[in-house]
């Protein structure tokens, strides 16, 4: 955790300076899947934090939600979560909702 909790102190300090983040910058940023750290977790979720995560693209989106690395999808997750927070968003809701099963309705079929 100090690790993921360095990546968040990296990310909420590289985003004060800067209005909007694009795709490209955030993937261009990424470390190769083999290498996908603890602290790159983390700075995808202050990235969220800071409202960047909505420019990611769907594309992206479900790269970094393959099961290669557990915490990054955590991080991602959490991100997304907080930088869609007002926005009342229904493919964040499900896609949240894919990883947090309670968030489905009650009586909905079971996904697996």
């Amino acid at each position: 955790w100090p690790e993921f909790h360095n990546g968040v102190a990296a990310g909420l300090k590289i985003g004060l300076g800067i209005s909007k983040l694009d795709s490209t910058w955030i993937v261009f940023n990424e470390p190769s899947d083999e290498h996908r750290t603890n602290e790159y977790a983390g700075f995808l979720m202050a990235l969220g934090l800071n409202g960047h995560l909505t420019s990611l693209n769907s594309f992206n989106l479900f790269e970094y939600l393959q099961p290669k690395h557990e915490l990054t999808v955590i991080g991602l997750l959490l991100g997304i979560a907080a930088a869609s927070c007002e926005s009342m968003n229904l493919s964040t809701a499900s896609l949240l909702s894919i990883f947090f099963p309670p968030l489905l309705p009650p009586g909905s079929a079971d996904l697996e």
